[in-house]
């Protein structure tokens, strides 16, 4: 396994992963226009039942906590809703299916919901799906939620911004959620929606000033769509005790394998609070897709850590999985 580590953007084209020069907000032309996500009409948010850690910038003045929440019923299109605790704002999360079970379930949705009765930055939504064989399996979420020095929660939460575009119709959708002016992109998600046989996330990561989603139908057409969503923060909030902040990336290189596959990013340096975790499953010709985003703390130091899984499906496929995941100080 290789790790990366950059305060430029990581830009990841089609078949390609491209370290590229500028801040990790720097601007993103967009693909799509339009945004859905998912609606759990009638879901029951899932309480926290595990705070993971929590880990802080060099100042001490940037704080995110970690919490992990309850699983899903077994089905076979298990989903779940987890909530950031009052006094936190949701800044990002993870997924994790329950065990590596054969012949296994897929990531559909990890990511934020927005707007309506879901509020802004408060929920996070996970969805996963057996494909083609037949699979009931429990889902669980994961949240990280943000404080920072002499802001309230009503004030961060006006400082802090959520962005989601969806893709055109196809069998391999793409979305780009760009960044408001004046923001720095602290994390994001991604939600596919299909009619029929499925579409299956394989990647989502941030892309510059911008978060990047995308999806593919497998084995059986179903052209569907797919949503990315960002999550920034003014770079220089009004009534923080430390001014502005900045970001910085970090990455990591799975094994080249094939079935399930875990690429851990335990690294991450104790001057930046992690805020967000993606990955690209680099899909080869027979496809790779997510399954997990795990969060913990790291095992080497303090600080907020991650293992991302991914697997084949049916039709073998031996590639890497990158994982990256953004930190946030005081600058």
């Amino acid at each position: 396994m290789s790790h990366h580590r950059s305060a430029s953007c990581i830009g990841i084209a089609v078949g390609v992963a491209v370290f590229g020069s500028g801040a990790v907000g720097c601007a993103l032309a967009p693909n799509s226009e339009e945004a859905t996500q998912p609606d759990p009409a009638g879901e029951v948010a899932q309480p926290q039942t595990t705070a993971i850690g929590t880990w802080t910038d060099w100042s001490g003045t940037v704080i995110v906590k970690a919490w992990v929440c309850d699983w899903s019923p077994a089905e076979e299109h298990p989903s779940a809703v987890c909530v950031v605790p009052a006094g936190w704002v949701l800044v990002g999360g993870g997924a994790e299916i329950a065990g590596e079970p054969v012949p296994g379930a897929l990531l559909t949705s990890n990511g934020p919901l927005n707007g309506g009765a879901y509020g802004k930055l408060k929920w996070w939504y996970v969805g996963a799906k057996d494909h083609g064989q037949s699979q009931n399996t429990q889902i669980r979420g994961y949240v990280m939620g943000l404080q920072l020095s002499g802001l309230s929660e009503a004030q961060l939460r006006n400082a802090m911004g959520i962005t989601c575009t969806q893709s055109g119709q196809s069998n391999t959708p793409v979305a780009v959620a760009i960044i408001g002016a004046n923001h720095i992109l602290v994390g994001g998600g991604a939600h596919a929606t299909y009619n029929g046989a499925g579409q299956l996330l394989f990647e989502s990561v941030h892309a510059g000033g911008a978060w990047r989603a995308k999806s593919k139908s497998h084995i059986w057409a179903d052209p569907g769509w797919v949503t990315a969503c960002s999550i920034s923060i003014e770079r220089c909030p009004v009534g923080y005790t430390g001014g502005c902040l900045h970001t910085e990336s970090e990455g990591a290189s799975g094994p080249n394998m094939g079935g399930y596959t875990a690429t851990p990013l335990w690294t991450w340096p104790t001057d930046f609070a992690m805020t967000a975790v993606g990955a690209w499953a680099i899909s080869g010709s027979n496809g790779r897709f997510l399954t997990d985003f795990i969060l913990h703390v790291s095992p080497t130091g303090p600080g907020g850590a991650a293992t991302v899984w991914s697997k084949d499906h049916i039709l073998p496929q031996v590639e890497q999985t990158e994982v990256y995941s953004i930190g946030l100080a005081r600058e």
